[in-house]
């Protein structure tokens, strides 16, 4: 969408955007992999082929790469901060989903914030009140 200008709101497309933007927040990951993700109502638990799982992050932290490296070419000067996933129904999806994140914001010293523990909290208070 970057390259081609698709995307974008009213009165600016997605180029103009990142050209004029100071800040980018960029919040991506758990789409990418919901799909290979099933609930299994018997045993009230995520099932999901762990293999297949880390394939798909793989994938998607290549893209990530791309989107970053994208957005640089547009605008080198804009401070990019890249989410963190709060994934509460499973460890090792939201681990190694947001280490992915982290990976990329490390490599291209961009600003990660992790929200994992967000959600965590936000959910034992729904639940205990």
């Amino acid at each position: 969408m970057i390259e081609k200008g698709v995307y974008g709101s009213e009165n600016t497309d997605l180029l103009d955007q990142i050209k004029d933007s100071k800040y980018i927040t960029i919040s991506l990951g758990i789409n990418d992999l919901i799909n290979d993700i099933k609930y299994d109502k018997n045993n009230a638990k995520l099932t999901y082929n762990k293999e297949l799982i880390e394939e798909r992050i793989n994938v998607f932290k290549h893209n990530y790469f791309n989107i970053v490296n994208g957005i640089k070419e547009v605008n080198a000067e804009a401070k990019i901060i890249l989410v963190g996933n709060s994934f509460i129904y499973d460890d090792f999806i939201e681990g190694s989903l947001n280490n992915a994140i982290k990976d990329v914001a490390s490599y291209n010293e961009l600003i990660y914030i992790d929200i994992s523990d967000m959600d965590k909290a936000c959910f034992s208070t729904r639940v205990h009140r």
